[in-house]
């Protein structure tokens, strides 16, 4: 059954990557630990542990959850009438919202008080101010951008590995061969591109698309 608010708590094994698109809900993210990347016009934002994200409805982007990362992810219908932020970008959490959150991960639809826990929840939404704010982080990927497939000091080893084999999957989706993608990212290592599918992205190596 869909409700007009679904809370899902989940730990992502591999790396995610969504095309961009519009969100057909209102979405409330709280990274409890790893990264996601938001990705709104040319500009991406990363957010880290104990940070929140609010997406609005029909707003364009694209979200980059990389392995490990646990999620809280808040969704609002846009059948719902309230005025919900129309901005994206980071959002505060307050100390009641953190444990209303935390609440709710221990409840059921069918509870009467994740009825009340929703409505509080609501309320705290509907007074959130979200801005785009460039943090260390989002700084680096900005720089990456610009030199890949080469390192940028400040960004890990594992994180660059990571960075690659989405550039690469973006290449391979738009037709490109797998060789030609490690010709260009991995100095020709075609063994090492399928390794990092199957390590990070769960794609089995017999797998050569």
């Amino acid at each position: 059954m869909h409700y007009a608010i679904q809370v899902d708590s989940t730990t992502t094994d591999y790396l995610q990557i969504t095309a961009r698109k519009k969100s057909l809900k209102h979405v409330l993210l709280l990274i409890e630990q790893g990264t996601v990347l938001l990705k709104l016009g040319k500009y991406e934002y990363a957010a880290t542990t104990q940070q929140a994200l609010w997406i609005p409805c029909q707003c364009l982007h694209a979200l980059t959850i990389f392995p490990r990362t646990r999620l809280t992810r808040i969704e609002f219908s846009a059948r719902l009438r309230h005025n919900f932020p129309l901005q994206a970008g980071f959002v505060t959490l307050s100390p009641l919202c953190r444990a209303v959150l935390a609440r709710l991960t221990d409840t059921t639809p069918q509870m009467a008080v994740h009825r009340h826990l929703l409505g509080v929840l609501t309320d705290e939404v509907l007074q959130f101010a979200p801005e785009l704010r460039e943090n260390k982080f989002s700084h680096l990927l900005k720089q990456w951008q610009t030199q890949y497939p080469h390192p940028v000091e400040g960004i890990s080893p594992e994180v660059h590995l990571i960075l690659l084999l989405r550039e690469a999957q973006k290449k391979m989706q738009s037709g490109m061969a797998a060789a030609q993608v490690a010709n260009q990212l991995f100095d020709g290592q075609l063994a090492q591109l399928y390794q990092l599918r199957e390590n990070l992205l769960g794609l089995n190596s017999d797998i050569r698309s």
